[in-house]
Formats: C-alpha cells, sequence, structure tokens
C-alpha cells in the first residue's frame, strides 16, 4: 500500500501512528489515515479494489470475508499499523465486529491503549 505523505516527507501509517502519544484520542486526520489503512487491507485480502470497500459493508454477509481471511486480516493489520489485533475477532453474525466500521474502530482502540 502506498505510503502516506505528510510535511513533504513519505512515512507509513505505522510511522505515523509512532507519533502519537499513548493514551490519545485519535484525530480525524489520523482516523481517516487508519480508516483508508483498514479499508486497503480488507480489500488487498479480498482482492478487491480499495473503494469497492466502504465502512457500512459488514465483513461476512456482504464481503464474504470467512475466518481464515479474518486471519489474513489481522495479521495484515498487526503488520501495517504495528498494532495487535485483537483475537476476539468475529465476523459471524452474532459478532461484536461485523462491519468494516466495526474493524476500524476496534483498530483505533487498540491503538489508543497503546
Amino acid at each position: 500500500m502506498a505510503p502516506l505523505e505528510r510535511a513533504g516527507t513519505d512515512l507509513t501509517v505505522a510511522a505515523q501512528l509512532g507519533t502519537i502519544p499513548r493514551r490519545m484520542s485519535v484525530d480525524e486526520t489520523t482516523h481517516d489515515a487508519i480508516a483508508g489503512e483498514v479499508r486497503g487491507i480488507v480489500a488487498e485480502a479480498l482482492e478487491l479494489p480499495a473503494d469497492a470497500v466502504r465502512g457500512e459493508q459488514e465483513l461476512g454477509a456482504d464481503l464474504g470475508v470467512d475466518s481464515l481471511g479474518m486471519i489474513q486480516i489481522r495479521v495484515a493489520i498487526e503488520e501495517s499499523l504495528g498494532v495487535r489485533a485483537p483475537d476476539d475477532i468475529d465476523v459471524e453474525e452474532s459478532g461484536s465486529t461485523r462491519t468494516v466500521r466495526d474493524l476500524i474502530e476496534l483498530v483505533e482502540h487498540e491503538i489508543g491503549r497503546g
């Protein structure tokens, strides 16, 4: 995935996140960067164009993510964003992480926990 630019310097999202003080809320710019990265990770795992993945889509029902796909997405999140994705991500209908937006919020929460 393409690195983001900040003040004329290429920085990966993980590098940008390293500049955020721990236990600080995620601002709108950082939220947009995280959301874009997570959508890109989901799109890449499913071999879809990045613009085909939207926040309101359900990971399982709309995008067809299964348990193996979720493992791939978790590993990619950990590698790309430098945060540990929780093991309890569940894309089943009864799970708490059903939509792309849920996944983005979960990643933001993990970043804030430091």
